[in-house]
């Protein structure tokens, strides 16, 4: 899968005279729901958006984070995670002696920052290993846009009324179809273990195990949708379905997937959240 994904990201940054056309501006739309679960554990949020160097110069931000609920804090982990993201991203890119530093090592950074700050907070009390959240981050700076994600939160990018995944999930399934192509075990087997969807990479760790990222720009241009989300959005929605709703008002369409999860009732609906950058 990550190769056709790959493959599919090369596809999309060939050269295209829309894209020579620079983005004016960057509107933003989020929403979220509990859904079935006693607590939210998502959390998500934005950079500065509306100032001029905000786009030419600094980068405009999102993060979305999912607390995971399988361990401990993962309200905590989540908020932690974004906030400090946001933080950093907004100190090293106002900063001097950063000024010329390109915006996919800021996100390598800053995200390095992210896990050891949650790492630590969970060690002095006690939890090292037991506190992990996944994170999806995307840059916009110019006409470019930058990403980095741990663990199986996803990041699209809507183009021409077509929803393409630009990150790769870190979960076991990606070692079961590995093994499945090997002949290893059967495809059944590989789509119907119980520890499919369990986190190969998480923040929280020691150390990163995986981390997707782009060390080369996505050309964008006006009209352009980036989408982070959960995986109780993607899990609840299918592909078409998204895609008719990311019209419009950004903040309308978060609004909207977010109703259509909810109207699911889809049994033990975990949380799902949404953050958008309509690109104008």
């Amino acid at each position: 899968m990550a190769k056709l994904l790959y493959e599919h990201i090369r596809r999309l940054t060939r050269q295209d005279p829309a894209c020579a056309r620079e983005i004016s501006r960057v509107h933003p739309g989020n929403a979220q729901t509990i859904g079935a679960r006693e607590e939210q554990q998502d959390a998500f949020g934005f950079s500065e958006i509306g100032e001029e160097k905000s786009l030419s110069q600094t980068g405009v931000l999102a993060v979305l984070a999912d607390g995971m609920g399988g361990l401990q804090m993962g309200r905590e982990a989540a908020h932690l995670a974004v906030q400090t993201m946001l933080k950093e991203f907004a100190a090293r890119r106002g900063a001097i002696e950063f000024s010329a530093e390109p915006v996919q090592h800021t996100l390598w950074h800053i995200l390095e920052k992210a896990n050891s700050v949650v790492y630590e907070t969970a060690r002095q009390q006690g939890l090292a290993l037991k506190v992990g959240t996944t994170l999806a981050a995307a840059a916009v700076l110019r006409n470019e846009l930058f990403w980095v994600s741990v663990g199986d939160s996803r990041i699209y990018l809507y183009r021409d009324h077509e929803l393409s995944q630009l990150n790769v999930e870190h979960i076991y399934g990606r070692e079961l179809d590995r093994k499945a192509l090997h002949q290893e075990i059967t495809w059944e087997e590989a789509q119907a273990h119980r520890d499919r969807e369990a986190l190969t990479s998480y923040v929280g760790m020691p150390e990163l195990c995986e981390v997707d990222r782009n060390l080369k720009g996505l050309p964008l241009r006006a009209g352009d949708w980036i989408m982070l989300c959960s995986d109780g959005v993607y899990r609840a929605l299918s592909i078409e379905e998204i895609k008719e709703e990311l019209a419009g008002d950004p903040a309308e369409a978060a609004e909207s997937l977010i109703r259509m999860v909810i109207e699911k009732e889809k049994a033990g609906q975990d949380n799902a959240t949404v953050a958008i950058l309509a690109c104008e």
